[in-house]
Formats: structure tokens, sequence, C-alpha cells
């Protein structure tokens, strides 16, 4: 069992070290080609979603709303609150890819798809971590690093993956070396079925090395950072989320999402939030439909992302590759898609809340 489990992990660790994960279109990211094997396809009855959860699909829209994102964002407490229900998979899993299901071991009886700052690394009711794997450089060894969960403890990864007041930390450190061709230390989550109804909730803040050091503030382009992603071996994320240095504003960051649907037309940025403060929490909720058919074809897939409680985007349509045969899954961190060199500074991302909910 745990020698299929490490299997599993390194595949999964692998296809996304190895396809990267990318930048906002136009970025110099990786090429997203992947050169590992993916998971082993099956055609088995599926299961594994959570049985409690419920809901109905949502009018997505059709026009699209893309925006700039330039007002000012809702203040945090008027928000909404977070809320559904986690989602989470069982044993045995089988996550649907379109019409086919792909039996994936979890090394547990169930996994969940929660990454936020109050819950612990280490899951005692399964005996090992939620976490798939965590890309990371290892400054003890001088090389890269590719953890599984089932060894990781509370403590995490020193100095770039830990808990700390109420936050999950995930960072790169001044001097860390590559992980496979770029700078990056990343979270990644067991595979998620398509054909589902979900909403990735987060809320984050960037800094240095704790949560109270300042992020330090780079020239545009310098080290822009992937820091959230979900994509499937062999292609570019469907959609991600990244960072930079605002142009408009030296003092503010910017985020940007950008989809890759199609691997023919590559990326497209589809929305821009810009004067973001480092220092603040930021409430970003991505609700997604996941649909390899288009809306002509009677596919139900929709992108809706909010930042700060403003509709940044909403828009039906497909949401995952035609094509694609092995699962996806999400992750989470500092991918730094343009640097191929360590950094004389830390990139820190503090997420107080990092969640998959199920909705369908």
């Amino acid at each position: 069992m745990q020698s299929k489990n490490l299997l599993l992990a390194m595949l999964l660790s692998f296809a996304v070290a190895a396809c990267g994960g990318g930048g906002a279109a136009g970025a110099s990211g990786p090429n997203d080609s992947g050169n590992a094997s993916p998971p082993t396809t099956s055609t088995p009855d599926g299961g594994g979603s959570n049985p409690e959860t419920g809901g109905t699909y949502p009018d997505a829209g059709g026009s699209g709303e893309s925006g700039s994102g330039g007002e000012e964002p809702t203040p945090p407490e008027t928000l909404p609150p977070m809320t559904g229900n986690t989602f989470v998979a069982y044993a045995p899993y089988a996550p649907a890819v379109g019409t086919t299901n792909v039996s994936v071991d979890l090394g547990a009886h169930k996994n969940t798809h929660d990454f936020s700052g109050n819950i612990p690394f280490f899951n005692p009711e399964i005996g090992r971590s939620d976490i798939a794997t965590i890309n990371v450089w290892n400054s003890a060894t001088g090389s890269a690093e590719h953890v599984m969960g089932h060894s990781l403890t509370d403590a995490g990864v020193s100095g770039r993956v830990f808990k700390q007041d109420g936050y999950t930390a995930i960072g790169v450190k001044a001097g860390d070396g590559i992980v496979e061709e770029k700078l990056r230390t990343q979270v990644n989550a067991f595979p998620i079925p398509t054909r589902k109804h979900f909403e990735w909730q987060m809320k984050f803040k960037f800094g240095g090395r704790t949560t109270s050091t300042p992020w330090h503030m780079a020239p545009v382009s310098e080290s822009p950072a992937t820091i959230w992603q979900f994509k499937t071996y062999g292609f570019g994320p469907p959609l991600l989320m990244a960072v930079d240095t605002d142009p408009d504003n030296a003092g503010k960051l910017r985020l940007s999402f950008a989809e890759r649907v199609n691997p023919d037309l590559g990326g497209n940025n589809i929305a821009l939030y810009p004067g973001v403060d480092p220092n603040q929490e930021q409430d970003v909720r991505i609700e997604a439909y996941l649909d390899e058919r288009t809306p002509a074809q009677g596919g139900r897939g929709f992108f809706k992302i909010t930042v700060n409680g403003k509709v940044v985007f909403n828009k039906q349509m497909q949401t995952t590759q035609t094509g694609a045969t092995s699962p996806y899954n999400w992750s989470i961190g500092m991918y730094l898609f343009a640097n191929t060199n360590p950094l004389p500074y830390d990139r820190f991302i503090y997420f107080k809340t990092a969640r998959l909910v199920e909705l369908s």
C-alpha cells in the first residue's frame, strides 16, 4: 500500500512541477508540456464525493464580466461568510475526467480538501496529511524535494511550509534553489472530479518569512508568482491566479487571473484586480462548474471570480480541457515562474483560509 501511495504521490508531484502552472498570460512561463507518466486510467463506477453536500446549479450568466477592480474593495467585515461543505473524497476513489473515471489511491479512507491556517498538517483521523505532495527546496541537502503527504508532520517543512498566527505559510526563502526549472514552493491537493460544481474559498495576505515581516516590493515582472491553480497532466492550468507588483502603483500588488482552456490558443488574461495591499487579507472566491464541453455542446461550465466582494469575472464557458485523461488537482503556494536563479529576498503567502467546497 505504501509503495502505491508513494508512486501516486510522486506522479502528482512530478506532473505539477514539470508542467509548472505558468503565470498570467503574456508572462515568461513554462511551456506546460509535462514529462511525467500520468496515473493509470480505468473505468470503475466512480464514487468518492462527499455524500452530505447539496446545492443547485446557479445562473452563471453568458456574456461574461471582467473588471479592472479599481474601486475600493468591500471591507472584510461586510463580506458574506465562507460557508458550505468542504469537499471530502472517500475511498475507493475514482474521480471523473469527463465521462471516464480514474482510480486514485488516497492512502487513507478519506481525504479532506482544506489547508486553512487552523487545520493541522497531520490528520490523526486518517493517520497522514490531507496534502498529497509539496514541491520545495531542501536547504539541508541543497536540492529540490518532493515531500510526500504520508510523511508530513505538524511541523510542515522547515522554514517554508508552516503554521503561524492562524495562517498556513507557504514560501520561497532568499537563496533557495530551483525546484523543477523554477523557484517554487507548492502545496498540492489530491485529484478532484470534473462535471462537478465547486468553489475555492481563499483568504490570504503576503509577507516575508514571518507574518509580521513586510512583502518585498520588487519591479514589475521581476518575481511574479502563481499562488493558486488547478491543472491536469500534460496541459497548462485551465485557470490560475497570479500576483505581481501593480504597474500603476509601485507600493501595491495586482492579482491576475488567466485561463488556458484551449491549449492551441495559449494563455489568456481574463481579469485583473489592482491596488492590493500586501499586508491586508484578500478574500478570493472562485466558483466553477468543471466541464470539458462548450456551452454549444450542452456543457454547464462556468467561472465566477469574486475578489473582496467584487465580481471580476463571470462567464459560462468550457472550463476543462478536451482530451484530458488524467484527473485534475489544485495547488497553492509560491510558484515564481519568471525566476530560474535564487532571489535575494523572501516570497511568502499566508493563507487563513484555503479550501474547496462542493456545491453540486
